[in-house]
This record gives structure tokens, sequence and C-alpha cells, in this order.
């Protein structure tokens, strides 16, 4: 289905208001040792003990925004980028697992969506940042969550870019197996399932990661997985973007459009009359901590429908 034309306009003007305020996030300082850090709360007021580091997937913001910056800002913002990728990877411990709430927590995920962000934001950055992702692979790739599909498809699309990155075949295979564990929990309505149910936000997150998977792998049994979940989608989101969430395991009212983009969904469609209105939820509402991921997706979903042809799903990250 051909998107509208204004969609992917629609989508990054969604997306590059916050990217003053994600700057603002920042110590832009490189004098200081929590240079390139987004969880100021740690960084600049000193109300916690650790940075989360969920707050660097600001990286991937950055760096899908800069080439839409205004006229000579984009050096500056990648550079920033950079930095808040080599800050995540000072944030990990030696087995290369982050924390995101309490100190030595070793969140699955935490560290699954931090690391598919920073291994995104490095392949999309001209000057690469400085950083070993081997451990973290490693560390995913002997762990798992089966009962929260959308942070085992964050290892997956990790380990895959990983993978692509490092030119390791043992962390692309760690993918699959990710994959076909998510897989082989769908549920029959075709959602992913999320502590054994549908939750609709959470199964567009997984299908934002499980496309960025396909794209590196062309697997084929990935494809089916994410038309099963459109199909549930279809169904359950209305032509403004909303739907019923008080039902769903998680109660969540949030789309992410990128794996919608990846298939030339209807849904996504439909998002965007709800943007158009003001009725769905959008990055601009929600606070910082939740903001960074949807808006990087919102680009990720805007550079997908730009790039992809109308009868092909070949992604470009």
């Amino acid at each position: 289905m051909p998107a509208s034309p204004d969609l992917p306009a629609l989508l990054r003007a969604r997306s590059l208001i916050l990217l003053e305020r994600f700057l603002g996030l920042c110590d832009r300082d490189p004098g200081r040792p929590t240079h390139g850090l987004f969880d100021r709360t740690f960084w600049c007021y000193k109300l916690l003990d650790l940075a989360n580091a969920r707050f660097q997937e600001a990286a991937l913001h950055l760096a899908l925004a800069a080439p839409h910056a205004r006229p000579g800002a984009a050096p500056a913002i990648r550079a920033l980028a950079r930095a808040a990728v080599e800050a995540w990877a000072r944030l990990r411990h030696p087995d290369g697992s982050v924390d995101e709430v309490y100190p030595f927590e070793r969140s699955f995920c935490a560290t699954s969506m931090s690391a598919q962000a920073a291994a995104l934001a490095w392949e999309l950055l001209p000057e690469k940042p400085r950083v070993d992702f081997a451990p973290t692979a490693d560390w995913l790739a002997a762990r798992d969550n089966p009962e929260v599909a959308n942070q085992m498809a964050g290892a997956c699309a990790a380990l895959a870019r990983i993978g692509r990155i490092t030119g390791r075949e043992r962390y692309l295979k760690a993918a699959r197996d990710k994959f076909r564990a998510i897989a082989a929990r769908q549920l029959a309505s075709g959602c992913y399932a999320e502590y054994g149910g549908p939750d609709v936000g959470y199964a567009t997150i997984t299908m934002a990661l499980l496309a960025g998977y396909h794209e590196i792998t062309a697997d084929p049994e990935a494809l089916d997985s994410l038309r099963a979940c459109e199909a549930f989608l279809l169904d359950a989101v209305d032509e403004n973007g909303l739907y019923d969430w008080r039902a769903t395991t998680r109660r969540t009212q949030f789309l992410y459009p990128s794996g919608l983009a990846a298939l030339r969904s209807p849904v996504i469609e439909r998002l965007a009359s709800g943007l158009r209105k003001d009725v769905v939820i959008n990055p601009l509402w929600m606070d910082d901590r939740y903001s960074i991921p949807l808006a990087a997706d919102y680009l990720l979903a805007a550079r997908r429908l730009d790039a992809l042809s109308t009868d092909a799903l070949s992604l470009e990250g």
C-alpha cells in the first residue's frame, strides 16, 4: 500500500520538534567524565547514584535527526550522537550489561534496548564511535526473558546489528535463536505475547525491532510473523490510531510506527489520522524517559517509508 505523500514529513515533524529538548538533556562538555550522558537527573542534578542507560538511546535519535537539522548543525549533532554511544559503552559492566534502575542490576531490558539503538547509531554515523560491542552481544546471547516479547526483540535486533558490524556469524545465529523464541510464543491472534497476553503498544515495539532483524537476515519466517501481528492490529486499531487498551496485559496506549512502515501497513495511515487530529499519544506528550525511543522510531519510520518500494520489504536499519 503506498503511503500518503506527506506521511514521512508528518512523522519527522512530530519527532524533530523534540531535538532541542533532547540536546538539553545531554552533558555536552567534553571535559567532563559524564560527557555524552543523557540522564540529566544523574549528571546534572545528582539526585541518583547511577545513570539510566536507556537515556543513551538518544544517540539513535540524534543520528537519524542530523540530516534534517538546520544547515551547519549536523556535524555537532553527529558528534553528540557519537559521544552518546561512547558514554553508553562506559556505563557497561565488564560483562557488557547495563543498569536501568539500581546498581548492579544488569537489566536484560536496558541492555537489549540500549544496545540495539547504540549499534544502529554506530552504523549511521560517518565517524564511528569507539566501542567494542562484543561483550554486550555475548551477554545477550547467553540470556533470555521469554515472557516479554519486546525485550527479546530488542536482543534479537541488537545481536543482528552487532553481527553485521563485527562480521561474526555467532551473533547472527543468536539473533535467529531469539527470533524463534519470540515466534514460538506468538499468540493465536498474531499478537506478540507480553506476560502471556496481547498488548497493542508493545506489539508495535516488537514489530519495529523484528523489522530491523529481517532487513539484516532476510529471514522469511520473520516476515510471516510480522504479517501475522499486522493482521491482529488491523482488527484492533481504529481509523484514528486508537484501540481499547483496558483489557491488554500492559495497558499501553501508543503505537510505534517503524515496523508498520516496513510493511506498508494501513495501520500507519490510521496512526497518521490520529496525529493530524491530535488524538493519539505522540512523542511530545511523553516524559523524557519514554519520549526518546518513540521519537527515534518516528524518524526510523519516515526513513523506511522513503526507502521502501511499494512491493518489497527492504529495510534501512
